[in-house]
């Protein structure tokens, strides 16, 4: 790697003011004013990968003065502008718990797909577990450190010296999962120019194995 951007920025320099993409989808002041909440799609026009969320209505509020809350968006959309990411109306929810309820059914929709997708708490449509979905675990772990990911690497290759039976196999999807997650995080590097804020941190402040907080 060389010449990385290798300094934190804040959400707000990130995201900004009066930002648009040709692919925005604003719905009509008369539909956030009949409707308490809304469920939308965040699409990374470059790469593919997609985010869903729900937010409360608000006629007074530009469209894309929220544009969701997940870190791993946030990482993206540094790197790669957020000019370049899109925003759609996915559907109205009446109350908070039908809110939440939409969200999870186009979350787990997505999951479906050969797209890759930010969201990481909705603990009703993600499944970490790389047995699965390889995909997906593989796109969430790129964004730890790099060293955080080699040293994983080398523990399943530790444990895979002695096992046996179906836990050489189990073994050998998880180094599979999290060889993937560095070649991901490799092309974001490529595209981006910039580190991940873990790789950011392993390099300021180097990198602990007995810290599992990454």
């Amino acid at each position: 790697m060389s010449n990385p951007t290798s300094t934190f920025v804040d959400r707000k320099t990130v995201y900004g003011d009066n930002t648009t993409n040709a692919n925005d989808n604003a719905p009509t002041v008369a539909g956030l004013t009949r409707h308490p909440f809304y469920i939308y799609l965040i699409t990374n026009e470059v790469t593919g990968s997609i985010y869903v969320g729900q937010h409360r209505s608000n006629s007074e509020e530009d469209w894309r003065h929220y544009m969701g809350s997940g870190s791993y968006l946030f990482t993206e959309a540094r790197g790669y502008g957020v000019h370049n990411f899109s925003k759609k109306l996915l559907a109205w929810a009446d109350d908070g718990l039908e809110a939440k309820f939409l969200e999870g059914r186009f979350i787990a929709k997505a999951l479906l797909k050969s797209v890759y997708c930010y969201n990481s708490n909705n603990s009703e449509s993600v499944n970490r577990d790389p047995r699965h979905n390889t995909r997906h675990f593989a796109f969430k772990a790129s964004f730890r450190g790099r060293q955080r990911i080699l040293h994983n690497i080398a523990l399943i290759d530790k444990h895979a010296a002695t096992a046996r039976g179906n836990e050489v196999h189990e073994l050998a999807k998880l180094k599979t999962a999290w060889n993937m997650a560095l070649r991901i995080k490799q092309e974001r590097f490529e595209a981006t120019r910039q580190l991940d804020p873990k790789d950011w941190a392993e390099n300021k402040w180097g990198f602990d194995p007995n810290e599992s907080r990454d």
